[in-house]
């Protein structure tokens, strides 16, 4: 079983999200057991065995090249890009006017969290934006993803709760935006229990890497950020980490549990005990050893689904006047009739995953459509998924 792995990603970590696209959706990440990985040591047990944020941050050396990122008196606000992430650095009451100014990102703070926090955040946004760029084999000279730096809230308070769209979770990502948790957070040791290194089990790291590849696919798929069924946007994500499956038993019984491959954003939403699942199911479908469509796929898929999008989203402009946000990408005299603002996938973005998967993804013979559901016709991923994924799992 191939799969490709980012080179730092080796160990697990528990992730989780939540959101949905519009303008620009939201994917959201949560470092605890139930939330993803079942071989991750359980953050709700109160029990702290690893080093503490402090510890680590104690322990990192700023590069000279952050360091001189740094920017005081930051004279523009943060932004979150009209999509559906909740970050407090949208308030400027929250917000230090100290960033990092990154090749690719400008990098803003909470006012409680420490500048080597900041630093250090910046750091690893560089260095994960360079990760994701690599797996998708982007150009390593393009600004950010799209040729816009990102904007990167890093806050203090985060990590407080794993429930969707509370604000609360370690990190959330989407169109040209993040917010992450800073290291030295009161709830670092809750989400990070066992943690021994800024890279190692639990990784901080990977919290920026996860995030930010749902950041690329929403830059990807503006003005229909959120397209991706939520199975596969998590599982794209999981699958780039690299994070180590468990058993097959263990990703069979978490598949078995629910209809995960699904539009709805029902229990493939909210169930953080599947994405092992997710994860398998992405690297079954992309795995050029299995099913012979690979990473690129994932690629088409994004300029497909776009495409399609448009077609069935444009509407004449004819009389009427059209926010900005309504002609992003459309022909002229049309504008987005699916556009619905932050955090909101209209109907026909949802169809048009559905169609586009049909098209690009191939079975096992590289030429017979991998149908996506059990509506679609025989044979489809989401009718034969136990029996494809048991005899793929070892």
């Amino acid at each position: 079983m191939k799969t490709k792995k980012l080179g730092l990603l080796t160990i697990p970590i528990v992730l989780a999200a939540c959101g949905g696209g519009g303008g620009g959706g939201g994917s959201s990440t949560t470092a605890s057991t139930g939330s993803g990985d079942s071989t991750s040591s359980s953050s709700s047990s109160g029990a702290t065995t690893g080093l503490t944020g402090a510890q680590l941050l104690a322990a990192y050396t700023v590069p000279t090249s952050i360091t001189a990122d740094k920017q005081t008196n930051y004279a523009t606000a943060f932004s979150n890009n009209d999509t559906g992430v909740i970050a407090r650095c949208s308030v400027a009451a929250n917000t230090s006017t100290t960033v990092y100014v990154t090749p690719n990102a400008v990098v803003y703070a909470t006012t409680a969290v420490s500048d080597k926090a900041q630093a250090l955040a910046a750091d690893l946004t560089e260095q994960s934006i360079a990760d994701v760029k690599s797996y998708f084999s982007q150009s390593t000279t393009t600004v950010g993803f799209t040729g816009t730096r990102i904007n990167v809230c890093v806050d203090d308070q985060l990590g407080t709760s794993t429930a969707m769209g509370t604000g609360g979770e370690s990190g959330e990502g989407s169109t040209g935006v993040l917010t992450l948790m800073s290291i030295d957070s009161p709830n670092f040791s809750t989400r990070y229990p066992n943690a021994t290194s800024i890279y190692g089990t639990l990784s901080y790291v990977q919290l920026f890497q996860h995030e930010l590849v749902h950041v690329f696919v929403d830059s990807r798929l503006y003005p229909f950020a959120g397209g991706f069924e939520r199975w596969f946007n998590e599982g794209v994500a999981q699958m780039v980490v690299g994070n180590a499956l468990p058993a097959k038993a263990t990703v069979l019984s978490e598949l078995d549990s629910a209809d995960l491959i699904t539009a709805s954003s029902s229990v493939s939403s909210t169930n953080f005990n599947v994405y092992d699942a997710y994860q398998a199911l992405t690297q079954y479908v992309t795995n050029e050893g299995t099913v012979p469509n690979g990473v690129g796929s994932i690629l088409t898929l994004i300029n497909t689904l776009k495409t399609d999008a448009i077609a069935a989203c444009k509407s004449s402009s004819l009389g009427l006047v059209p926010s900005a946000a309504q002609l992003v990408d459309m022909p002229t005299g049309y504008y987005n009739s699916c556009y619905v603002g932050a955090g909101g996938t209209d109907a026909r973005v949802t169809a048009s995953f559905d169609s586009a998967w049909n098209v690009v993804m191939k079975d096992g013979d590289g030429t017979t459509p991998l149908l996506l559901h059990t509506a679609d016709g025989a044979n489809s991923l989401e009718a034969t998924a136990h029996n494809r994924l048991a005899v793929y799992l070892q």
